[in-house]
């Protein structure tokens, strides 16, 4: 089980690199509540530029084999990883539920970055392929690399 220093340490990094995000890619108004059409259709961009700044990972448009799954992650090459998302999934729970396929890219695109930073034996597949799936497990083994 995880260890309470390491949720600290966890929750105290997730912490800073939103502030990062917030003070160096947008700000919280322009992110959270785009005022104009140049605001709103620059979240997604400005959200990618600081996972790849963050990890290295792209993100790309696919459809996915997995059904009802509208993100998951890709091994490129040895630690290079891609987020891939289901635009046609995204649409399909817009119809739905009513919520917005933006908002769906925002939570699928930090989902996928939660993945990354923290659930290390995901990444660790051949390349070329989709990593395996996740499992509570994961997340309960998981210190995010942090020790004790």
């Amino acid at each position: 089980m995880i260890s309470l220093h390491a949720l600290q340490v966890i929750a105290a990094q997730a912490l800073s690199d939103a502030k990062s995000f917030l003070t160096e890619y947008t700000t919280s108004r322009r992110f959270c509540s785009p005022q104009n059409d140049a605001e709103h259709n620059a979240r997604i961009p400005d959200l990618k530029r600081f996972v790849y700044d963050l990890t290295g990972a792209t993100i790309h448009n696919y459809k996915l084999p997995y059904p009802n799954y509208a993100s998951w992650l890709f091994a490129v090459n040895v630690g290079n990883t891609a987020i891939y998302l289901d635009q046609q999934q995204m649409i399909s729970w817009m119809e739905q539920t009513g919520m917005p396929c933006d908002v769906q890219q925002i939570r699928s695109i930090i989902h996928e970055l939660g993945h990354i930073l923290l659930h290390h034996r995901l990444l660790e597949c051949p390349a070329n392929q989709f990593v395996n799936s996740s499992y509570p497990e994961d997340t309960e083994n998981s210190s995010g690399g942090i020790s004790g």
